[in-house]
Parts: C-alpha cells; sequence; structure tokens
C-alpha cells in the first residue's frame, strides 16, 4: 500500500520497485489512526496475495 494524492493505493510488487497503481481507493491517508498512516505513508504494508490485501482494505473501509 502507499500514498496517491492523499488516498491510499495499491501498488504493483514491492513497494518501492513498481510505481504503477493496481487501485485507488476512496480512504483518505489523514482519517487513519496515526500508526496505519506511518505504515502506508512509509512503504511498510505488504501483502503476499491478493486475499491478504483484500482482507486487509476491508478493515480500513470504515474510514472511507
Amino acid at each position: 500500500l502507499g500514498v496517491y494524492k492523499g488516498y491510499v493505493a495499491v501498488y504493483k510488487g514491492p513497494t518501492g520497485y513498481n510505481e504503477e497503481i493496481v487501485r485507488i481507493t476512496r480512504i483518505r491517508v489523514e482519517t487513519l489512526p496515526a500508526k496505519m498512516r506511518q505504515d502506508i505513508m512509509s512503504g511498510n504494508l505488504e501483502f503476499k496475495d491478493d486475499t491478504t490485501l483484500n482482507d486487509a482494505l476491508e478493515s480500513l473501509d470504515e474510514y472511507e
């Protein structure tokens, strides 16, 4: 996960390796809890597969 124009975005591949955006969510980064916001902005959240990624995104739905 990363940030694109203030929104949580899904990038393809490892963070910093490929800047290809797969999806931009409707979740504004500023609405997230501080720790989560920091992890996303620093590129510390990576997921091994789409299922794990989708589960994580569903848990963020409350911040839309």
